[in-house]
């Protein structure tokens, strides 16, 4: 079972792009420990099953958007609930590389990359509200 997004041209019903996340066990196999945040089995956390969009999309930004509204809704229901990790499975170097520039990391030598939901929601933070200097901190 999956949570899907549809997004739709303004105005229209036809489908541009969505995404289908579902809550998921991530094994520890090729997980730092850092990442794990002190699980010993399997760890709680999100996979983007599907992210696409319509060839007419492409190329303009509209990728890391959608990513972005996959990761807002990941980590709000993290939040509400439990969850670690965002997982993605990348179909092909291109998929891989666009994943890696968006901050997600190679597990092993699977065909999975992971990203941990704190840093997701801090990088959600600070591109919504800029980053904090020391001094706004304090």
């Amino acid at each position: 079972m999956a949570r899907v997004t549809v997004w739709c041209e303004p105005d229209s019903s036809v489908v541009v792009a969505f995404f289908a996340i579902t809550p998921t066990q991530i094994a520890l196999d090729g997980i730092s420990r850092s990442a794990r945040g002190g699980y010993l089995s399997p760890i709680p956390g999100y996979l983007i099953v599907k992210l696409a969009l319509a060839k007419s999309m492409t190329g303009r930004g509209f990728g890391g958007e959608l990513l972005l509204d996959a990761l807002e809704t990941i980590s709000a229901a993290a939040n509400a609930g439990s969850g670690r990790l965002v997982v993605v499975d990348f179909i092909d170097d291109r998929a891989y590389e666009f994943y890696k520039h968006h901050g997600f990391t190679p597990i092993g030598e699977t065909l999975r990359l992971f990203a941990r939901i704190p840093d997701v929601t801090a990088s959600i933070a600070a591109g919504r509200y800029g980053p904090k200097s020391c001094e706004e901190i304090s």
